[in-house]
């Protein structure tokens, strides 16, 4: 149950991010209908991010005994990488018909995410920094 509750609370984390990061850096504030028309689909995305690829590393590293904050917090990066690439992959040609293009922010976006989400997990679960 701690897990489970831990992912919950954890993919709240980006989805915050990505829906508060804008309105900070543009001077008119958030946009409220917007922003709560965006909440389920980009939560949905975290929480089956976590589910997919998160909680498979967590318990990866748990069995060979590297579970710490440090390879968690690491691994998410890597793995924030993959899946936001995956996801922007999905949204412009698939969705869109567009063409994707790899670009360094968008690699950049996608290993932040990473790491916040799995920090969040990682203080939600209570791993602190001594090793498992």
């Amino acid at each position: 149950m701690r897990i489970f509750s831990s992912v919950l609370f954890s993919a709240l984390v980006p989805t915050f991010l990505i829906l508060l990061l804008p309105s900070l850096v543009n001077s008119q504030g958030i946009n409220l209908r917007q922003s709560l028309a965006l909440f389920l689909p980009i939560y949905v995305a975290s929480f089956a991010g976590l589910l997919i690829i998160g909680l498979p590393i967590y318990y990866a590293l748990k069995q060979y005994k590297l579970l710490s904050t440090f390879n968690l917090a690491l691994s998410g990066a890597l793995a924030g990488v993959i899946y936001f690439l995956f996801l922007t992959w999905l949204l412009l040609t698939v969705l869109t018909e567009g063409h994707f293009v790899l670009e360094p922010l968008t690699m950049l976006w996608g290993c932040v995410l990473g790491l916040i989400t799995a920090a969040a997990f990682g203080n939600f679960l209570g791993l602190n920094n001594r090793d498992y």
